[in-house]
Protein backbone atom coordinates (compact mmCIF):
# COMPACT_ATOMS: atom_id res chain seq x y z
CA UNK A 1 0.00 0.00 0.00
CA UNK A 2 1.01 3.24 -1.21
CA UNK A 3 0.71 5.65 1.98
CA UNK A 4 0.70 9.73 1.92
CA UNK A 5 0.93 11.99 4.80
CA UNK A 6 -0.90 15.71 4.22
CA UNK A 7 0.51 17.58 7.20
CA UNK A 8 -2.01 20.70 7.65
CA UNK A 9 -1.55 23.56 9.73
CA UNK A 10 -3.75 24.44 12.91
CA UNK A 11 -5.08 27.28 14.52
CA UNK A 12 -2.29 27.32 16.31
CA UNK A 13 0.15 27.33 13.90
CA UNK A 14 1.45 23.61 14.16
CA UNK A 15 0.98 20.76 12.05
CA UNK A 16 -0.77 17.55 12.26
CA UNK A 17 -0.27 14.54 10.59
CA UNK A 18 -2.27 12.90 8.63
CA UNK A 19 -1.80 9.64 6.47
CA UNK A 20 -3.82 9.18 3.24
CA UNK A 21 -4.12 6.79 0.86
CA UNK A 22 -4.73 8.03 -2.35
CA UNK A 23 -6.27 5.04 -4.26
CA UNK A 24 -9.29 5.17 -1.76
CA UNK A 25 -12.26 6.12 -2.97
CA UNK A 26 -13.51 7.00 0.73
CA UNK A 27 -10.67 10.02 0.33
CA UNK A 28 -13.50 12.00 -1.72
CA UNK A 29 -15.86 12.40 0.94
CA UNK A 30 -13.01 12.74 3.54
CA UNK A 31 -12.38 16.96 5.06
CA UNK A 32 -8.33 16.14 3.89
CA UNK A 33 -9.64 15.72 -0.07
CA UNK A 34 -8.73 19.42 -0.61
CA UNK A 35 -5.59 20.98 -0.03
CA UNK A 36 -5.82 24.33 2.25
CA UNK A 37 -3.04 27.12 2.27
CA UNK A 38 0.38 25.82 3.99
CA UNK A 39 -1.20 22.13 3.60
CA UNK A 40 2.05 20.05 2.71
CA UNK A 41 1.53 16.61 0.69
CA UNK A 42 4.31 13.69 1.12
CA UNK A 43 4.14 11.07 -1.43
CA UNK A 44 6.18 8.16 -0.61
CA UNK A 45 8.23 7.15 -3.97
CA UNK A 46 6.97 4.13 -6.46
CA UNK A 47 10.54 2.11 -5.50
CA UNK A 48 10.31 0.54 -9.28
CA UNK A 49 9.94 4.21 -10.62
CA UNK A 50 12.69 5.30 -8.90
CA UNK A 51 15.04 2.61 -9.75
CA UNK A 52 14.19 3.22 -13.47
CA UNK A 53 14.86 7.13 -13.19
CA UNK A 54 18.36 5.86 -12.19
CA UNK A 55 18.52 3.63 -14.85
CA UNK A 56 17.64 6.23 -17.36
CA UNK A 57 19.98 9.25 -15.80
CA UNK A 58 23.06 6.14 -16.06
CA UNK A 59 22.07 5.41 -20.44
CA UNK A 60 22.02 8.77 -20.56
CA UNK A 61 25.80 9.59 -19.20
CA UNK A 62 26.73 6.83 -21.36
CA UNK A 63 25.52 7.79 -24.42
CA UNK A 64 26.68 11.03 -23.59
CA UNK A 65 30.47 9.74 -22.86
CA UNK A 66 29.71 7.84 -26.49
CA UNK A 67 29.18 10.54 -28.26
CA UNK A 68 32.01 12.79 -26.66
CA UNK A 69 34.72 9.89 -27.50
CA UNK A 70 33.60 9.47 -30.97
CA UNK A 71 33.40 13.68 -31.37
CA UNK A 72 37.20 13.68 -30.17
CA UNK A 73 37.84 10.56 -32.25
CA UNK A 74 36.94 12.29 -35.67
CA UNK A 75 38.45 15.41 -34.20
CA UNK A 76 41.82 13.62 -34.06
CA UNK A 77 41.28 11.58 -37.27
CA UNK A 78 41.08 14.90 -39.01
CA UNK A 79 44.12 16.88 -37.58
CA UNK A 80 46.36 13.99 -37.80
CA UNK A 81 45.38 13.29 -41.18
Amino acid sequence: MTTSRLLRETANGEYEIHELDLRDANLLNSPYYYMQQHDILYVEPNLAMAQNASIGTTRRLWVRGIQITLHLGSLLYRVLR
